[in-house]
């Protein structure tokens, strides 16, 4: 009975602490880390959710298949779990494709909602990425990212525009 009760002790203080690392300051664990995206970006539970995650970071883009609307996260692995990084909605993914750099590592995210109907993506000593050119994606490229293109399906490269906090998303060089 005592072995029995010293348990559930330990298991009260491993769960409110487990809380208070999501709650109060922020950490998440992997396998919550969509559910605290939307919770905190208040996104309808209807919308779609498409997700990458790489050993440092995790990008997720929600969408209303019907409206078009969208809000993406990208999360960043810290020492206690993955804390958010950056996020929001912009035009960007509406009509072309949104680079998010993670700074943990080097990566970097890709998002779009595919106006331009990227159909593959390429970068120099990785397998080429198909992607289904009517469909919106989520793209984690491992550093360094270099020479990274997205090719419609003729092709043709798509410009890919790059995110900065706290500015207009402006076109990558």
């Amino acid at each position: 009975m005592k072995r029995f009760l010293a348990l559930l002790i330990v298991l009260a203080l491993l769960a409110g602490g487990g809380y208070l690392l999501y709650a109060k300051a922020g950490f998440t664990p992997r396998f919550l880390v969509e559910h605290r995206a939307r919770t905190e970006q208040r996104v309808p539970e209807h919308w779609t959710c498409l997700s990458q995650k790489s050993d440092n970071a995790q990008a997720l883009l929600f969408y209303d298949p019907e409206t078009r609307q969208h809000i993406f996260s990208v999360y960043e692995k810290q020492s206690l779990g993955f804390t958010f990084a950056r996020g929001g909605s912009s035009d960007m993914l509406l009509r072309g494709i949104l680079r998010v750099p993670i700074h943990i590592d080097g990566a970097c995210a890709y998002l779009s909602m595919n106006a331009p109907g990227a159909a593959r993506v390429t970068m120099p000593g990785m397998e080429d990425q198909v992607l289904d050119p009517q469909q919106p994606f989520v793209v984690i490229l491992p550093p360094p990212v270099k020479d990274v293109a997205f090719l419609d399906a003729q092709g043709g490269p798509i410009p890919v525009n790059f995110h900065q906090s706290g500015h207009s998303p402006a076109p990558e060089n």
